[in-house]
């Protein structure tokens, strides 16, 4: 049992590598430009984007080579059990990846809102400190204003 589950994580991390990953992009850019070439050839380079269709050729390629002394009844389950776990990892990991990235994208989302709030209450301190200071300039022209302007007493109308 043992030796199945580490057949089926060899599968599963080989052809997650060969399919998804940067290291082999040259590999993957040249099976995506033959979606265009005739029939034969797009079903032989289809295994090199899909990790699911190329985990099969893996497992085959790992059990014909491991375990050729035994017969081929037992060959064929040990490949089709070693491509099940292997595609059942491989969903798996899907999903923790996809929910790790949720849970970042909603910690930025998060972020980004209080950075925004953040924002928006600076602003609104900006905007209240050019007021305060409109609004002193106002008094002090009003202040200046009386200073200056002859504005007569009763006393002055009166005499």
């Amino acid at each position: 049992m043992n030796t199945l589950l580490i057949l089926a994580l060899t599968v599963a991390v080989i052809s997650r590598i060969v399919t998804q990953e940067a290291i082999f992009a040259e590999v993957q850019a040249w099976a995506r430009a033959k979606q265009t070439s005739p029939f034969v050839v797009r079903k032989v380079t289809y295994p090199l984007q899909c990790q699911f269709c190329f985990s099969v050729w893996v497992a085959i390629a790992i059990v014909l080579f491991l375990d050729w002394p035994f017969p081929w009844t037992y060959l064929f389950i040990r490949i089709a059990t070693a491509v099940g776990l292997a595609n059942a990892m491989l969903i798996s990991y899907e999903y923790v990846a996809v929910q790790i990235t949720r849970l970042r994208l909603g910690n930025k989302l998060r972020t980004l809102t209080f950075d925004r709030r953040e924002l928006e209450f600076n602003e609104l301190k900006a905007d209240l400190e050019i007021i305060r200071l409109q609004r002193q300039r106002a008094l002090a022209r009003e202040r200046e204003a009386r200073r200056t302007t002859f504005i007569p007493t009763d006393n002055e109308f009166l005499a």
